[in-house]
């Protein structure tokens, strides 16, 4: 299944079979890039001398860790007294089927990809300008359409029955309609020059109604 944050990795360190009971414990916990010290884990004895300690990674990002582990001093050999390790967020991966690591490539988040010269932010780059061009060409569309719409209107404008009324519901109004003759595309109330009412003689004003 898939990786989510924050999760727990288990690590386990393993003596001899015959060390148990110590009170085994970190020589030295830190950052692997800047070798900050951090606060180490608890160390928690399993059996037969095999201890483990858990780690939460907040993110996939977090820093790789290196650490060394005392097995005390009732262990008289180095080699196996003092036992050194590394460990990341990457080792919550490493157990995932083919199938799963495939899902994991796919579903990465693209702001997780910001390190200049890497493949993951140049196929970041393309991404953001192939959505910023279909967004343009979106609006581009738009415009396109509602232009169409306009030219259709003009059209039907030029070409359709227009009327002026002297009676009727459509009195001093002169009333354009669509290319079929009865469908009424626009209507004017019609003005002489004092701002009267007039059905076309001396029409000074036009106003939509």
């Amino acid at each position: 299944m898939a990786v989510t944050f924050p999760a727990t990795k288990r690590y386990f360190v393993s003596f001899r079979n015959s060390d148990t009971g110590y009170a085994v414990s970190f020589k030295f916990y830190k950052r692997a890039d800047t070798f900050a010290v951090l606060t180490a884990p608890s160390i928690v004895e399993l059996s037969n001398g095999t201890y483990y300690f858990d780690i939460t990674y907040a993110t996939q990002t977090d820093p790789n860790i290196i650490f060394e582990i005392d097995g005390t001093a009732a262990i008289p050999t180095e080699e196996v007294r003092y036992q050194t390790g590394m460990a990341g967020p990457s080792d919550l991966f490493l157990d995932e089927p083919i199938s799963q690591v495939v899902d994991d490539v796919w579903n990465e988040p693209t702001s997780a990809h910001t390190t200049a010269g890497s493949f993951g932010k140049e196929l970041n780059d393309i991404y953001t300008t192939t959505s910023s061009t279909s967004t343009t060409v979106n609006t581009i569309n738009t415009n396109v359409n509602t232009m169409a719409a306009n030219v259709v209107l003009l059209k039907k404008y030029a070409e359709g029955r227009w009327k002026i009324y002297d009676s009727g519901i459509h009195a001093n109004q002169i009333v354009f309609y669509d290319t079929d003759n009865s469908t009424i595309l626009f209507k004017f109330d019609l003005k002489n020059l004092t701002g009267s009412p007039t059905a076309g003689v001396d029409v000074f004003e036009r106003v939509p109604a």
